[in-house]
């Protein structure tokens, strides 16, 4: 600050030395004062902000463990992420996969209900042909039963017939082993003769052979002495 003192004789007026100077003065003090209560108020603030400080770094330290335990909890969520992602990518495939048995099961009961109408109108059409069947069965049934019952007539006559055969067989049977045993007799009674013709025969053939010995044996002594000749039978 500069200021301009008015001159006098033997040198400046004291009232502007003086009252400069209390200027001066007043405006130290104003300035101390204003230096003290800001400075006052300079440290209320250091204060205040060391103690915001403070608190502001215990906040970071909890603030610095909250960020690595969300950190961990991010690394967490990526893994599990990447673990999310590889299972939709497998849900997708089985997703493609289910659809495509899906449109093949569509495809087959497409074909089914398909053949299920073929089938409905094969057993409409089987229906009427069973009526149809039903009374060609009814009339071969009828048909059958008057067969059997032709067949039953039939049947009776055979049997009365077979029982008149087998009665006239029995009878020949009981005639012919009567005849068998008559021819058993005759043959028995033949046998006999036969044997005794056998006997008779075989002392006839003896007989023969001792004469015809004997003839030999004269016909030996008649070639050794000559003799009229006999005429001998044989029996």
């Amino acid at each position: 600050m500069q200021e301009n003192f008015r001159t006098q004789a033997f040198g400046f007026n004291k009232k502007d030395v003086i009252d400069y100077i209390y200027e001066i003065t007043t405006a130290k003090e104003n300035l101390e004062k204003e230096s003290a209560e800001q400075i006052e108020s300079l440290s209320a603030d250091r204060e205040k902000f060391s103690k915001e400080s403070a608190e502001l770094s215990a906040k970071n330290e909890i603030l610095e463990s909250q960020i690595q335990a969300l950190r961990a909890e991010l690394a967490d969520a990526n893994m599990q992420k990447s673990r999310l992602f590889e299972e939709i990518n497998e849900n997708r495939r089985l997703l493609l996969d289910n659809e495509r048995e899906l449109n093949i099961k569509n495809e087959q009961i497409n074909k089914l209900i398909a053949e299920n109408e073929d089938f409905a109108q094969k057993c409409e059409k089987y229906a009427e042909i069973a009526k149809d069947v039903g009374k060609t069965i009814m009339e071969a049934k009828q048909m059958a039963a008057d067969i059997v019952d032709r067949a039953k007539g039939e049947a009776d006559k055979i049997r009365m017939t077979t029982e008149q055969a087998v009665s006239e067989s029995l009878r020949e049977i009981s005639s012919a082993n009567g005849e068998i045993e008559n021819l058993k007799h005759n043959v028995s009674d033949m046998t006999r003769i036969c044997e005794n013709r056998i006997r008779t025969v075989e002392l006839n053939l003896k007989a023969v052979a001792e004469a015809v010995a004997r003839v030999e044996k004269r016909e030996e002594s008649a070639a050794q002495e000559p003799s009229e000749p006999e005429n001998r039978e044989f029996f």
